[in-house]
């Protein structure tokens, strides 16, 4: 008892306010102690109590405000204090809770994050901070409150302020509403109900959005069209949406579409935007199918200085309704603003009127030019059909060609410009014609997919043509190895070309996927280890339903078959309706191992709080390696969360290519989440490429899937067969007015048509012709299609004439001036087309000469053809009787007076063109103009030419003579006629 006492004597008896606590810190011998000192103590009071207490530290929390955001997350701090440090540790209870104000209060975990934690002083820290997840959001709504509690845990102390206020200030504006155009289907009788969507852009509210409507004729009358109404209603808080309905009346009176109006106005809690929405009753009673619309004249030529052309636009029978057409001019090989004036409008038939014109003006320009051709289309008829849509314009040239020599080149002794890699291949550049001057071009071999080194030798240097050369050769090796691989590429690029111009239809090869340059020429190397073949790529659309979080989705990549290499593919998804806040928009490169048929793009679905429509965006593929994209392009459907299991929605399934032979082209679809009501949805066909009545049977309807029904349907568009050589064509099935139902998309399905007839192939025959006397004649040369087919677009044969014993000019006309084109066009179904050749007679005996044709076909770019023209020499051999020796051989080389430069001035000296030695020799001489025109021609020349006809300037000759062994041979030169010399 003693140390009792001296623990009494020596403590100040102290009750605290967490007396209670302390108590069961204690050992078990001191709470004994302390309950006797309770018990038997000196008598404790009030005032006592309430002085202890006041030394205790206390314990306080801050309010505070913030500003929320539009979206993410931001910390915010409460700031915990005491008045005073402590000698003990204290620790503290604290958590978030909602505010108990109701009408003010934030959520979690929408607007923060609810946490439950300890905060611990230690001896001595007098501060504290406590952070708290804000989290923004778009939605108007009020300033909103929530409460940090703080309770006691451990620890000797007391509370000034246990409750923290913060205040999240709202910084969204009102939303803006707008109301959508709609249209529906007359009707025969009775009433159908039209609905108008009333819709929030951007965000939604917190707040009920109130507002009027109203509804006012247009062309459709209330009464006898639709029931007039007017009334309020409201968006509900955080929806973003509501319809205005009423109700059509049908009839069965052909009429034209007839609208009416509805107007919202008066909103509380958000602005208008659109306040007014047009609601079209498109009439579907009898269209008399004899109104067909025709555009006269299918092909037409023009002369280019003919001012326009005039297009007969009729009705095969006049019409009761106003009717009205489309026009527009489409480019084809003329191009609009240059050749032609762009011109499109639309024509209005008045009730009985049944003839309209179109006047579309052409543009005559000073530059030579092959045929060109442009179309005039008509489209989107309203109360007639279209019988025929298109005429096609030709524009014949009416000037005259100048140009500089062109350079080409043709690869020599090959069919192709696609070698095996143990071969090398020699091409030839090439003149057009003769140049007086030298003419240089720089080459060098370039690596692409083909390596210098590896693949081929590389090569370089000048070619050099001298006047009077047009032809010279590059040969490049190729090296050849054991690897299995593709074909590969590599370039030859030219530079530095001086004294010509670059034909850059020579220069250009299409075999690849990327344009080339014109100064490049493209080989190809074929591998002629074991064969390779590239497979086709495909890639399926995808519908994925959003989750509360993060939910996965896959688009699929089906591949023709497996691969025997690596394919390699780049991808990009892009924003439709659905955007970046919607799916994950990442890009990338997808690899399909070899021995595969398939491979995926995984992509990411985001997770929102908004009740919207299904939404759409796309995946784009690209840059294939080891393979060729036949579908490149797919789209990804996002279903909302809430509307999965609510609002029925149409899909609608994107087909794959259609071969032209099949009957019927089908689009699948189906209704999900169908409801005790009827679901519509329109659609109709438009053109593309593809033009309805010629290659697809054009289409419109209405899908409608009862309750009791089943809840897919089919689309189905007949394709026409035909036998026209034409190129893959598509055209659309446009969707359109859901009912009922929501539909995210896409606006319109593409629906490709492959040809299926082979490729046309043209022919030139071999043509054999007696030479003439001293004139000029014209062959026929007839180019026949080898293919019973038609083409239903102009068909080009590129060709180009080679001398071999016959000389250009001096036995035939090159066909390179104005009135002839190196590329000839074959026209709307042409199956024959005959062109005029020149050949120039001569008195001259020189035995048969050939000179050849060669020409390739549009389809067949990389082949060569040849056909012979064979002139057979129908002159005798001139004799010539004289007593004086045989005269010395002509050296043009060096004859004995100057031959370059003659001045027929009538000054007598140097008046006429002299060759010496040639007028007891038989021979022919023609001289041109730089551009190929001729001016002088004379068998047997005597030196007797004085230069009529040829203005001052700088000419071609080309003489034959007969050489020591009786056969002609070929000589040529320039010569300068100059008057102006002084004398």
């Amino acid at each position: 008892m003693s140390a009792i006492n001296s623990t009494i004597e020596k403590t100040k008896l102290s009750v605290t306010y967490n007396f209670i606590t302390r108590l069961r810190l204690l050992s078990g011998q001191s709470l004994l102690i302390l309950m006797f000192l309770l018990l038997i103590g000196e008598g404790i009071s009030a005032k006592e109590i309430k002085r202890d207490k006041s030394v205790l530290p206390c314990v306080s929390i801050n309010n505070i405000t913030v500003t929320e955001g539009n979206s993410g997350t931001k910390t915010v701090y409460f700031k915990v204090t005491l008045n005073r440090p402590s000698t003990d540790t204290i620790k503290l209870n604290w958590w978030t809770q909602n505010s108990s104000n109701r009408d003010i209060t934030a959520t979690s975990p929408t607007d923060y994050t609810t946490v439950h934690q300890f905060l611990v002083f230690a001896p001595g820290e007098t501060e504290k901070k406590i952070p708290v997840t804000i989290k923004g959001d778009k939605t108007y709504e009020s300033n909103q409150e929530f409460d940090l509690v703080l309770s006691a845990y451990v620890g000797s102390h007391t509370f000034c302020k246990r409750v923290g206020k913060c205040t999240i200030i709202n910084d969204d504006v009102p939303p803006q509403m707008e109301i959508r155009d709609t249209s529906i289907l007359e009707g025969n009788e009775g009433k159908k109900r039209i609905y108008f969507l009333v819709k929030l852009k951007g965000h939604c509210s917190e707040y009920p959005i109130k507002f009027h409507y109203e509804i006012t004729s247009g062309t459709a009358k209330a009464g006898s069209d639709f029931v007039a109404i007017s009334g309020n209603t409201s968006i509900a808080p955080i929806k973003t949406y509501q319809w205005v309905s009423l109700d059509i009346k049908g009839d069965i009176t052909k009429e034209s579409n007839e609208d009416f109006y509805v107007t919202i106005s008066n909103a509380e809690n958000a602005s208008i935007v659109r306040n007014k929405a047009k609601g079209t009753i498109k009439d579907d009673d009898n269209v008399d199918t004899d109104l067909r619309l025709n555009i006269s004249d299918a092909v037409v030529t023009t002369p280019e200085q003919d001012t326009a052309i005039t297009f007969k636009v009729e009705l095969f029978s006049a019409a009761s309704l106003p009717v009205t057409v489309d026009y527009t001019t489409i480019d084809s090989t003329a191009t609009g603003g240059m050749d032609y004036e762009i011109t499109s409008g639309t024509l209005t038939f008045a009730p009985g009127e049944k003839v309209k014109y179109i006047n579309v003006p052409i543009i005559d320009d000073s530059t030579y030019e092959f045929l060109e051709a442009f179309k005039v289309k008509l489209s989107n008829p309203v109360n007639a059909v279209l019988a025929n849509s298109t005429a096609l314009v030709r524009i014949s040239n009416n000037d005259y060609e100048y140009r500089p020599v062109i350079l080409s080149y043709y690869v020599r002794d090959r069919n192709a410009m696609e070698v095996y890699e143990s071969d090398s291949i020699t091409f030839e550049f090439y003149l057009d014609r003769i140049e007086r001057d030298t003419v240089k071009v720089d080459f060098k071999t370039v690596s692409g997919t083909a390596l210098a080194g590896s693949d081929f030798i590389q090569t370089e240097g000048t070619v050099t043509f001298l006047p009077g050369e047009t032809v010279k050769l590059v040969t490049i090796p190729y090296i050849d190895d054991a690897v299995r691989e593709t074909q590969e590429i590599f370039y030859v690029k030219v530079s530095n070309i001086i004294n010509a111009k670059i034909s850059t239809k020579s220069f250009y090869y299409n075999g690849g996927s990327v344009a080339v340059p014109d100064d490049l020429i493209t080989l190809v190397i074929r591998d002629d280890d074991y064969p390779f073949k590239k497979v086709k790529v495909n890639i399926n659309d995808e519908i994925v339903t959003e989750h509360e979080t993060t939910v996965g989705g896959v688009f699929k990549i089906i591949l023709s078959e497996p691969t025997t290499k690596d394919v390699i593919l780049n991808y990009s998804l892009t924003p439709g309706t659905a955007t970046s806040n919607d799916v994950k928009l990442a890009s990338g490169q997808v690899t399909i191992r070899k021995g595969n048929n398939s491979g995926a793009i995984i992509f990411e679905v985001l997770s929102d709080n908004l009740i919207e429509d299904a939404e759409s965006f796309q995946v784009h593929l690209s840059n294939p390696i080891n393979a060729v994209l036949e579908d490149s392009v797919a789209t990804g459907i996002i279903i909302d969360k809430y509307q999965a299991n609510g609002q029925p929605y149409f899909v609608v399934f994107r087909p794959g290519f259609n071969p032209e032979g099949n009957k019927r082209a089908l689009i699948s679809g189906y209704l999900e989440n169908r409801n005790s009501y009827s679901a519509t949805l329109d659609y109709h066909t438009i053109d593309g490429t593809a033009i309805a009545g010629i290659d697809y049977v054009a289409t419109s309807g209405t899908v409608t899937i009862l309750p009791d029904q089943s809840a897919s349907f089919q689309i189905a568009v007949d394709v026409l067969n035909d036998n026209v050589i034409e190129s893959t064509e598509s055209f659309k099935i446009v969707i359109s007015n859901p009912i009922n139902a929501a539909y995210a998309g896409p606006d319109t399905v593409s629906i490709f048509i492959r040809d299926d007839d082979p490729t046309m192939i043209y022919h030139i025959d071999d043509v054999t012709v007696q030479e003439g006397n001293d004139s000029i004649k014209y062959i026929p040369i007839k180019i026949t299609a080898s293919s019973h087919l038609i083409s239903d677009n102009l068909q080009k044969m590129e060709f180009h004439l080679v001398s071999e014993t016959a000389g250009e000019v001096t036995d035939y006309y090159p066909v390179s001036t104005n009135d002839y084109a190196t590329d000839w066009f074959f026209g709307l179904r042409d199956s024959v087309v005959v062109f005029a050749l020149p050949i120039v007679g001569d008195l001259v005996a020189e035995g048969n000469e050939t000179f050849k044709i060669r020409y390739k076909n549009q389809y067949r770019e990389d082949v060569y053809h040849e056909a012979t023209i064979t002139i057979i020499d129908d002159d005798s051999p001139t004799l010539t009787a004289s007593a004086e020796p045989a005269p010395a051989p002509i050296s043009f080389e060096a004859p004995k007076k100057t031959t370059n430069v003659f001045t027929p001035n009538g000054d007598g000296i140097n008046d006429l063109f002299y060759l010496e030695g040639i007028e007891n020799i038989p021979n022919e001489i023609t001289v041109v103009s730089k551009n190929g025109r001729q001016i002088y021609r004379q068998t047997n020349y005597k030196n007797d030419w004085d230069g009529a006809g040829a203005p001052d300037g700088t000419y071609f000759y080309f003489l034959k003579i007969q050489g020591d062994d009786g056969k002609m041979q070929l000589k040529k030169g320039f010569i300068t006629v100059l008057r102006q010399q002084s004398k």
